[in-house]
């Protein structure tokens, strides 16, 4: 599958998973390739803007806990300070590196190196606190979460009080081939799942058991081979 296409196939196939009100940038491993995607919205009501400018785009550097999803080409951002002392600290170990490809305009976290100095929020230029933020995601085509240094887990930094408590996460997620339920095993409980997406023409990472960027019969065989351990 050509992969623009993939990308948005696999953008759509999260987005009922995310609900406004906090952000959440989610990346997996996809065949070959690493992708992120974000979606939700900010609180940055409390946050002080210091800075307007045009931005490189989107990128990850796991040690200084920065990832920003969208465009590969840059686009106008505000930047928002998160409050002194609040980071999200290292995701992983790697560092700086580009998406090859990337959609929407670009929004996520830029750490503070070695957690001196605050942490930033990144939104498009204009952005109004509390409005859903532009679904943005990133391919990192022929890497790998230990190439581009990045470790599985939860990371979340949260700022604010009361009914302006917000919360950011970026969740690096290490996907089970076959775990279709995403129950965390390969059982039966997965079979149900596996055949509705097959049968509707849908797409999950986890059900794209040969890993060529669709989910159909050819997945039929390898799936039942992990079913039964061979």
């Amino acid at each position: 599958m050509n992969r623009f296409l993939f990308l948005f196939v696999f953008a759509l196939s999260l987005s009922a998973k995310f609900a406004f009100g906090e952000v959440v940038i989610e990346c997996r491993e996809v065949g070959p390739d690493v992708i992120c995607i974000g979606n939700g919205s900010l609180n940055v009501s409390t946050l002080g803007l210091f800075s307007t400018a045009q931005t490189a785009g989107g990128l990850t550097h796991p040690e200084w806990g920065s990832l920003q999803v969208g465009s590969a080409s840059g686009s106008p951002a505000d930047y928002y300070r998160l409050p002194a002392g609040v980071h999200i600290g290292p995701i992983g170990m790697g560092s700086l590196a580009a998406p090859s490809m990337g959609s929407s305009n670009h929004w996520g976290i830029s750490g503070a190196v070695n957690n001196l100095g605050r942490d930033h929020l990144t939104v498009p230029t204009g952005y109004i606190s509390g409005d859903p933020l532009p679904q943005s995601t990133s391919l990192y085509a022929n890497e790998t979460f230990q190439s581009l240094g990045l470790v599985p887990g939860d990371y979340s930094v949260e700022w604010g009080s009361g009914a302006n408590l917000d919360r950011l996460t970026v969740r690096i997620i290490s996907v089970l081939l076959g775990d279709v339920n995403r129950d965390g095993s390969v059982d039966l409980l997965d079979v149900a799942p596996f055949v509705d997406l097959i049968s509707n023409s849908g797409y999950q990472v986890e059900a794209d058991v040969n890993q060529d960027g669709m989910v159909n019969l050819l997945d039929v065989q390898p799936f039942v081979d992990l079913l039964t351990g061979n």
